[in-house]
């Protein structure tokens, strides 16, 4: 049931969080872990689906990849989440919720190593687009000031504890490969891949609206009669060309 739900959280970024807090007692499955999956079968019973909306847009020039980080969650291990997504314009490509694999003895240290994790995401994305032709560049955003500070030093000054193979990405800053900016908390789209969230605020436009966008059942049966009819036109269309192709080929 885990291996379900986790395929499922890839396209749902709504229980993404829940589904890693999940998942951190699956080698030894006890009682918690399973309240923790009926509490996540509810919420999906009452919110069977979510839509993502791709848009006609200009191609943009910029990939937006936004990191947060929930410190210490985990009350047993100690250890943080980090949170994220990436936004081409208004379409939303990619988001994750994972466990730090580190202990982060601060907040700042925290949303570092999401920072750390949004770069490499983002730099794979760009990297993905530039084989398909499309050349953009990338911009970091995130709302914890001491991360940045970080980010923007070089070394790791009174941090030794950090691993220096994750300074990589201060000389990606300095190179500009990728622009690092801060962003205001109530703008950040990633509370909802770090931390539980009530319903109220998951439907906020603010926590939905570069992720995903959920419709009330009048509209999802809307959608169901549009791609029905969609689906029709194209199997008409598809009959006719085979019936011109078979009678070109019997003239």
């Amino acid at each position: 049931k885990r291996q379900g739900m986790n395929c499922l959280a890839i396209h749902r970024p709504d229980i993404a969080f829940a589904v890693e807090e999940a998942g951190r007692e699956m080698s030894k499955p006890a009682l918690g872990g399973w309240v923790r999956l009926k509490r996540i079968g509810r919420y999906l019973s009452h919110r069977p689906r979510l839509t993502l909306e791709y848009l006609w847009q200009p191609m943009p020039k910029q990939v937006h990849i936004y990191t947060d980080a929930g410190w210490a969650g985990c009350t047993r291990s100690r250890k943080s989440t980090s949170g994220g997504c990436i936004v081409l314009g208004k379409h939303s490509l990619k988001s994750w919720s994972t466990t730090q694999s580190f202990i982060a003895l601060s907040f700042g240290e925290s949303e570092f190593y999401a920072a750390v994790k949004a770069s490499a995401e983002g730099s794979g994305m760009i990297a993905m687009l530039r084989d398909f032709g499309v050349t953009v560049s990338g911009r970091v955003l995130g709302d914890a000031s001491a991360a940045l500070g970080i980010i923007h030093r070089k070394g790791v000054g009174r941090i030794r504890h950090i691993h220096t193979v994750l300074l990589w990405i201060q000389q990606t800053a300095a190179e500009k490969r990728l622009v690092y900016e801060k962003v205001l908390g109530a703008e950040n789209q990633e509370d909802l891949l770090t931390k539980y969230l009530i319903a109220e605020i998951i439907d906020r436009p603010c926590t939905c609206s570069l992720l995903q966008t959920p419709r009330p059942k009048e509209t999802i049966r809307q959608l169901n009669w549009v791609s029905i009819f969609c689906r029709w036109q194209k199997l008409v269309t598809s009959l006719k060309l085979a019936a011109l192709s078979d009678g070109d080929r019997h003239a």
